[in-house]
């Protein structure tokens, strides 16, 4: 890579950014579902909102029910596009803060001089906790739904940890 004088740039200027391996298909993954359960959720809202605002004037001509039906559709479209993206980018975000807390352990964990294989589901156990601190702040929950949450939360990074280590073995 040359600059504006001709000057190759040296090695060290260079800016170079390791991104974890499971990143994006965590990331990816979250935001697909998240994706296609607002999108759903969104389509049937927006199909009993319009119900429930035109049922008062019905068509009732053969142009009226088709411009009816096309309204409706299109509205439906809309609210699911619209709810897909909040929903898709919502749990892309959670993705993402579980992909940074498990690489933060790992990176204090291995600053410590602590082997790799064997906390490694610790690494994501505390991605999975830090998630839940993280979710449980914003969106203000109660303890209840804290402990629930939580354990959810035990069971994926386990799940997630059990899922690795069958994919070395075999």
């Amino acid at each position: 890579m040359t600059t504006q004088g001709g000057n190759r740039e040296t090695e060290s200027n260079v800016i170079r950014l390791t991104i974890p391996e499971r990143s994006f298909p965590i990331v990816f993954c979250a935001s697909l579902v998240g994706f296609s359960l607002g999108s759903y959720r969104g389509g049937r809202l927006a199909g009993k909102k319009f119900l429930a605002e035109n049922a008062h004037r019905a068509p009732k001509t053969v142009q009226g029910w088709y411009f009816y039906n096309k309204t409706k559709n299109y509205k439906i479209m809309q609210m699911s596009l619209k709810n897909g993206l909040v929903d898709g980018s919502k749990m892309g975000g959670i993705g993402l803060l579980w992909v940074l807390g498990s690489v933060g352990a790992e990176k204090a964990r291995q600053r410590a001089g602590l082997g790799d294989s064997v906390y490694r589901p610790i690494d994501d156990l505390s991605g999975s906790l830090s998630t839940v601190a993280a979710t449980s702040i914003v969106y203000k929950l109660k303890t209840p739904a804290i402990k629930r949450l939580t354990g959810i939360a035990v069971l994926a990074s386990v799940s997630m940890s059990t899922l690795i280590q069958l994919k070395q073995i075999l």
